[in-house]
């Protein structure tokens, strides 16, 4: 059995709870999400993720991709 410091450290790290079960094999991010709670690890929300995107990218359309 893995070590819940290791998966508080991923999900620290900024890693997702479904990318950590899959990682340690568990079959539910729901057990990731159990060890967190249990060890007072403030669940992130997803409502407050955004993902990373160039705002810029099409300022110079330079390529067959950005046409």
């Amino acid at each position: 059995m893995i070590n819940n410091k290791i998966i508080i450290d991923m999900y620290n790290k900024g890693m997702s709870m479904s990318k950590i079960a899959s990682l340690v094999g568990y079959k539910s991010q729901n057990s990731v999400k159990n060890i967190l709670i249990k060890n007072n690890i403030k669940i992130r929300s997803k409502a407050g993720f955004k993902p990373e995107f160039n705002e810029n990218f099409f300022e110079n359309i330079d390529s067959e991709e950005k046409a």
